[in-house]
């Protein structure tokens, strides 16, 4: 099947110099596509299985992303293996403003918020919010690298004994569970727009996110999804452990002499 060249189709593929993995069985492939006189594109099908090696080449970013928010191993491979991905800190940034933008509204609107109305001038409760938006922030950074160095840590003993992801690197997987982490975002409008169901949305929303790093690890790894689920429920426990036993109390103290 021939589709026309376009700058988003040629975008998606530039970095075609490495094998491709084909999007419906996972092999090994060694193009996507082959170019054509006057820049027409052809779609290369799979040998093992005859399928288009990576039909979400003409797709619309979109669609992907739907594809991604519904689980399916298709589109993650595409994104994990076919398509260059150069936006890892961008997504760091983002991902980790949402955090500490939730610790912060938690910490506003439940902790400290009466203290602060009844002890400190306007001014003053403006530098506090402020102050505590920033050591969210930090907890957040503290929190997300001890999700990352505790997954990758698991998975390479994991690989000891099973040997199916020895060769997998620290960059691989977190970038796995960085682009998979994007229901993250879903939280800040719902926090903006306030609602009434937050106590429910809130952890709805970290399931959405634990089970889209397991499937990202599951297309990554060659694991079963029950595996990779729990190697990221236990992520999410030792950072709760964390976060309830150091992290708050460091905060704890931070705060306690402008309160």
């Amino acid at each position: 099947m021939a589709v026309g060249s376009s700058s988003s189709v040629k975008k998606s593929v530039e970095n075609d110099r490495k094998k491709k993995v084909c999007v419906e069985c996972g092999s090994t492939a060694e193009k996507a596509y082959k170019e054509l006189r006057g820049g027409i594109i052809r779609l290369s099908h799979c040998e093992l299985c005859s399928s288009i090696v990576d039909k979400y080449i003409e797709y619309d970013p979109i669609l992907i992303i739907l594809d991604i928010l519904l689980h399916k191993e298709q589109a993650y491979r595409h994104l994990l293996f076919n398509r260059r991905v150069d936006i890892h800190w961008q997504l760091s940034v983002v991902f980790l403003l949402c955090d500490a933008y939730i610790k912060w509204w938690y910490l506003k609107h439940f902790d400290y918020v009466n203290n602060t109305n009844s002890k400190h001038s306007k001014n003053q409760e403006i530098s506090l919010l402020e102050l505590q938006f920033y050591v969210m922030l930090c907890a957040a950074v503290v929190e997300f690298v001890a999700f990352l160095a505790f997954t990758y840590n698991v998975l390479k003993l994991v690989s000891v004994t099973t040997g199916k992801i020895a060769n997998s690197s620290f960059k691989d997987i977190s970038l796995a569970l960085l682009v998979s982490s994007f229901a993250k975002t879903f939280v800040v409008p719902v926090v903006l727009w306030g609602s009434n169901e937050m106590g429910v949305f809130l952890p709805l929303t970290r399931l959405l996110v634990m089970t889209s790093n397991s499937e990202s690890l599951k297309v990554l790894l060659n694991i079963s999804f029950v595996r990779a689920f729990i190697v990221v429920l236990f992520a999410n426990i030792f950072v709760l452990f964390l976060s309830y036993s150091l992290i708050d109390r460091i905060i704890d103290l931070v705060f306690m002499q402008y309160i």
